[in-house]
Formats: C-alpha cells, structure tokens, sequence
C-alpha cells in the first residue's frame, strides 16, 4: 500500500514555473527507526549520507553514515557507538576521507553527551575516532571545512557563562589537533544550529537565545578567523523563533528557521542590521531546517509541514526569490510523517533532499533521500512573463472526456493556499491533487485516471474565501 501511495503522487505534477521536477528517491534502513540529517554530493558524484539508527549496529540507537551511487543505490554503510546514543550530525569530505560528527553518550563523563567525530577513509574504513567534552552535556550540530582541517560547533553546558552556551571549536587536521575553543552566549540558553566559514575566514554562527526574554530568540554570532566575536545580534518576533541555517551573500547573510510555527527567512547586512524578514506557512505548524543559496541566486528552504500536503507532516521544500518572495513549493509524502533535514544543490544544478518517513519504506522510520532535477527557465506559462490572473477561477479541464490522464489549469491572482480533490458520484474522494501553499499565476495539474473505472467525476478546487469551484470530468475506456 505505500507503494501505490507514493506513485500516485508521480502523476500530480505542478506547472507553473519550469520548477525543479522529482527525478527518484530510495529509502534505508530496517525494521526500526532510521533517519537522515545531511546530506553531501560525494567527490565522485554519488552521496554521503549520515545520521542514526535504531535497527542496526551495535546498540540501541548508532551513528550511522551511508555511501551511494549517484542514482542512490548503497555502496557501503558504516556505524558507530557504544552502550549508550550516539548520533551523527554533519559529514564532509576532505582529500578523498570522510568526517562525520555529532554527540555520544557512550564514552563520556558521568553519562552525559560529548561531541564525537570520526574519521573514515573514502571506502567506509574507520580511521580514528575522537570526543572530547566536560562533566555535563555537549552537543554537536555542525561541522565544516576549515582549510586543511575542520570546525564543529554546537551547544555545551560545562562551559561558559549560562546554562547552554555556543561553542566553536577549530581543528588544523583530520588527526584532532584542536587550535580554536571558544564559547559564546549570557545567563540562559543560547545554543548553536549551523556554522559557515565565511570569505574573510572567519565564522558566522547561526542559533537561538532565551536570555533576552520569555520566548527563544533568533541568534546571530560573527565571529573573527581565531574564533573571537566580532559581534551578536538577536532578533526577536512573537513567539519562539530560532534560526538552523545561515548563508553568506554578496552583501551579508541570509538565515532561515522557524518563528512561532511558520517558515522564517531573515536578511541582514555584513553587521548584522536586519533588512528584511518573511514568514510562510498555513494554518498548522511549519518547521524549516535547511537553507541554500542556489546558483540561480534564488533561496531553497526545506524543513515540514503540517499545513499542506497528504498526511500528518509531509517534507516541504520551498523557493524564493532574492527578496524573500515565495515562487514556488512542493510537498513530499504519504499518509504518514516525513521531515526533511538537509537540502543540497548538485553539480549539475538539481537537488537533493535528506531526511526521513514513516509512509514509506521497510520500518517503522526509515531514512529517505530524493532526487530533483534543475531549475528551468521557461517562456510557458503566464508566470514566465510576469503576467497575473485577474480572477480566480478553474479556465479548464482537458482533454474531457478523457481516456486516461486529463489536466486542470487553475488561475489564481494571488499567493494562497489551495486544495484540489476529485470525487466520484458517490461523493467518495478519490484523490487529493493539491493541498499546498501556491504562489499566484496560472498554474496546471496532471491528474491519472489509469486505475479508476470508466464513469463520472468531480473536481472540487477551493481557496478558503475566495473561490470553490466544481467541475464534472468523464472518463472513458
């Protein structure tokens, strides 16, 4: 059944924008929960893969780092752990060698979690194998490429002035020799998402902080090539807000998270001066954990939902302009709850998605990698050439009757959520084409009739307040 759940959704295609296509995707793991937090395009063009698992290994829940094809098919996989959890956060590859990071509570002080990183060669081998940490918890969130060596970062607790601290921590090598340790943060809770080395060579660190206020606050730390602050800015919205990823512009820095439920994007200039800040989402909450800037110069934003898309939470992928402008989404999964962790851009300009679900695959949770293609530039469509509707309505269904596969076209003069299923006679629904956010335009929806039988049918497309339109379709064998 999770099967033709999953191809059903093949055949509900959105047109809009020549918008990045599914192109595959293959799941991992057992019979337990087993997921993926990033993802990397390999040296040799296949992936790298990295998180943990919970049906192989040598314990409970292991660090686990997969590699792949560039068609997604395992070459090797390796795990790591002890007694207790351990986790991989991050991975990269330095000189033909891969390593991996995260926490362990195996082989630390008083079973609190230390961060760990290990080292394996380019075929799965391990290296070595080092953590390092204090009395109370550590964790690592991120690690990035640093010269010949590497930086991790993440949040501690048995250092610094608060309760959880931003630690930064600089290795020369991938043999641990460590040459920066610094923490950041005041009296509460100030933790650490993501870290990018920036073009002067120094870092900016993304998070969020309690120590100004009631609710979490989103944190931005610049930070000079020795590790020591340049400067901090928090910035505060209504509710919790907290920033995952951070990226360098031409002109400063965009950071995406989640504020009080929605998608968040934040521009600030080279000292941190917000310039502008967008939240999308619907009605339900809508956590965002990853961020790119495409070559294009749009920004991807990937995370869940539970506003839109087929079940309890479904991955969301979401592109915007170089203002924050939303220009396109898509949702990805079944019945059941997926996340996505990690969005990458490859060589030859798709995408790759990482994360996990429930709907599909062997587990209970299994780790779940798609592929995309480009982003095309088109001259179809009135979105193309700037031109919007002036009403809402459905111009069309066609062909009617069909045989087979038919396709409506919706025009829609603004951004806004819509839903578009398909009845039988009965008053049975039959499918769900569209449950999304959609940007204005005119927009066309595929939908396949194949395993249905010949009879009559109704497509019901409604924007809350603005439009419900029913449309009667024949199909034909």
């Amino acid at each position: 059944m999770k099967n033709l759940l999953f191809l059903s959704l093949l055949f509900i295609t959105a047109i809009a924008y020549a918008q990045p296509s599914f192109l595959w995707s293959e799941t991992y793991g057992g019979s337990e929960m087993d997921m993926f937090s990033p993802v990397l395009q390999s040296e040799d063009g296949g992936f790298l893969l990295a998180g943990q698992t919970w049906s192989s290994g040598p314990d409970l829940e292991s660090a686990w780092i997969l590699k792949t094809n560039n068609m997604g098919t395992m070459e090797w996989e390796a795990y790591s752990g002890g007694l207790g959890w351990e986790s991989f956060s991050r991975i990269i590859e330095v000189g033909g060698q891969v390593v991996a990071a995260g926490y362990s509570t195996s082989y630390s002080r008083n079973q609190e979690a230390d961060y760990f990183v290990e080292l394996y060669s380019g075929s799965g081998v391990e290296q070595c194998f080092y953590r390092c940490g204090g009395n109370l918890w550590e964790e690592c969130t991120d690690l990035v490429q640093s010269g010949d060596g590497f930086a991790i970062a993440g949040g501690t607790r048995s250092c610094g002035a608060g309760n959880y601290d931003c630690y930064l921590v600089q290795f020369s090598d991938c043999c641990g020799t460590r040459i920066i340790s610094n923490t950041y943060g005041w009296e509460e809770d100030d933790f650490c998402w993501d870290a990018q080395v920036t073009s002067d060579g120094g870092f900016i660190l993304a998070g969020s902080t309690d120590s100004f206020g009631p609710d979490l606050d989103g944190l931005l730390i610049m930070t000079d090539e020795t590790g020591n602050e340049v400067w901090s800015q928090v910035y505060q919205e209504t509710g919790d807000n907290r920033f995952f990823a951070v990226v360098e512009t031409l002109d400063g820095y965009v950071a995406a998270g989640d504020c009080d439920g929605d998608f968040w994007l934040v521009k600030v200039d080279q000292a941190g001066e917000e310039q502008w800040s967008h939240t999308y989402g619907g009605t339900e909450t809508d956590l965002c954990r990853s961020l790119i800037e495409t070559e294009e110069g749009r920004f991807a934003l990937a995370g869940w939902t539970e506003s839109f898309g087929a079940g309890d939470k479904d991955m969301w992928l979401l592109f915007t302009d170089q203002d924050g402008d939303s220009l396109w989404s898509q949702t990805f999964g079944g019945e059941l709850e997926e996340q996505a962790r990690t969005i990458i851009q490859l060589e030859d300009g798709g995408f790759a998605i990482s994360g996990f679900t429930e709907s599909y695959g062997s587990g209970n949770w299994d780790a779940w990698l798609i592929r995309l293609s480009a982003w095309e530039e088109s001259s179809t469509g009135e979105n193309a050439t700037g031109n919007l509707p002036l009403e809402w309505a459905v111009e069309g269904i066609f062909p009617n009757p069909f045989n087979s596969t038919t396709r409506i076209r919706i025009a829609l003069p603004q951004d806004c959520n819509l839903k578009v299923k398909v009845f039988d006679i009965l008053g049975r629904e039959i499918s769900q084409i569209v449950d999304d956010f959609v940007v204005a335009g005119y927009h066309d929806y595929n939908f396949d009739g194949d395993s249905l039988p010949s009879g009559t049918y109704f497509f019901h497309s409604d924007v809350p307040g603005r439009m419900h339109s029913i449309n009667r379709v024949v199909l034909v064998k």
